[in-house]
């Protein structure tokens, strides 16, 4: 039996697209991922999966410390990228409701950055990284075995946002999609859904950057030590508490760290020769931006599925390759 997954796998979160019964799955776990040999007898629970894989054990998801978040590097060529996909992959399988008789072939779109995407070479080497040399996966995911060959894997560019999946919106205009991650933010431009090649690039400025700024900012500011797990919460609640006591001055202050890093976000583009005269943004980092977004650009077009927009787009590419027949 065969069967199509949709995965995007970022710095921040790994999100997973499948369908079942007239209806879109959905699921995403933190791509966060440590060693979990030593916290055997830990009870993983929410979005966290204790995984086996080539005799080593890992803890992977929002349990781990953001100290294991991925950011070195922008490439997606790591352990970690490689079993968060493989582990997304076991954990839709499972939604699906598949027998584990057989080895279930799987046809797979996967996000590649577009440093990757426009280099044949550094593509082609990702694209046989994910295969795993064409040989069966296997892993344990929280105990539970599952073995499956990717048989189609489509790699696909970052920053398609929600162009292929509202195609009759876009269908006939010119747009300039923003995808605000975790560590980057990638751009592209579509002229009636074709995507003009030079318009893709990327840069560094993802939420990850905006995060330290608003470390030590704070920690300047209140003369208090914040750390990477903090800075998060931080960042996601738009506030600053000491011992359980709000800043009030902490809110104009990340207000405007939040205005600053879109401003950079869109000179970068425009520095690049891009034109926003219809922006869309998305990702997950276009909604935690929204107000600052729009209080700059009120005509900008922000996508409400922001951490799924790409996947949902990679979905429709496979669909269009005839690699979902048998929904």
């Amino acid at each position: 039996m065969s069967y199509a997954i949709a995965v995007d796998t970022g710095k921040h979160y790994t999100k997973t697209l499948s369908y079942k019964d007239q209806g879109y799955i959905k699921q995403r776990f933190r791509t966060l991922m440590q060693e979990g040999t030593h916290f055997s007898g830990v009870e993983v629970s929410g979005d966290t999966y204790r995984v086996e894989f080539e005799d080593k054990q890992y803890l992977i998801g929002s349990m781990c410390s953001e100290l294991n978040a991925d950011y070195a590097s922008a490439s997606k060529h790591s352990l970690t990228h490689k079993l968060a996909v493989y582990t997304s992959i076991a954990l839709m399988l499972e939604k699906l409701s598949v027998d584990r008789v057989g080895i279930p072939q799987v046809a797979v779109a996967l996000n590649t950055p577009l440093h990757i995407f426009k280099n044949e070479k550094l593509k082609a080497a990702y694209h046989e990284f994910i295969l795993n040399d064409q040989k069966p996966i296997s892993l344990r995911v929280n105990g539970q075995a599952w073995v499956f060959r990717i048989n189609q894997l489509v790699l696909l560019p970052e920053s398609l946002g929600p162009i292929y999946y509202h195609l009759n919106e876009y269908r006939n205009s010119r747009v300039t999609v923003i995808d605000i991650g975790s560590m980057n933010a990638s751009f592209s431009t579509f002229d009636r859904l074709i995507p003009k090649i030079d318009s893709m690039v990327i840069s560094n400025l993802g939420v990850n950057l905006l995060r330290g700024h608003v470390q030590e900012t704070l920690s300047t500011q209140f003369g208090t030590t914040i750390t990477l797990d903090e800075s998060e919460a931080i960042l996601r609640e738009q506030v600053y508490s000491i011992n359980g006591t709000v800043m009030p001055d902490s809110q104009p202050i990340i207000r405007d760290l939040m205005t600053n890093h879109v401003r950079d976000i869109i000179n970068y583009g425009r520095s690049q020769g891009l034109s926003f005269t219809t922006p869309v943004f998305c990702g997950g980092g276009s909604l935690l931006l929204k107000d600052a977004i729009l209080a700059q650009y009120p005509y900008a077009q922000i996508d409400d599925n922001g951490s799924y927009s790409n996947v949902m787009s990679y979905w429709k590419l496979l669909e269009a390759r005839g690699l979902t027949s048998h929904v």
